[in-house]
């Protein structure tokens, strides 16, 4: 899984969490400029990540990501041509 920021405004939290499988926290990060990415091997860990709240409290708060998951399956078979 590969998690990319596209924007973040008037953003207060939004701070995530890298978990092993036993939900023991592996690494901590906030990701807070355009284009901030993280990439994880989604099946050998757990993630999360804390609420996003307006740092002003007048406006709202905007949290853009882009995530891309892979899935490998050695028994897929390549496509008929």
């Amino acid at each position: 899984l590969t998690l990319h920021l596209v924007r973040r405004e008037n953003v207060a939290g939004a701070e995530s969490t890298i978990y092993d499988l036993d939900r023991r926290p592996l690494f901590h990060y906030t990701l807070s400029e355009s284009m901030d990415s993280v990439i994880v091997e989604d099946p050998r860990v757990m993630h999360g990540v804390t609420a996003v709240r307006s740092a002003d409290g007048r406006l709202p708060a905007v949290r853009d990501l882009l995530g891309l998951d892979f899935i490998y399956n050695p028994r897929l078979q390549p496509a008929a041509r």
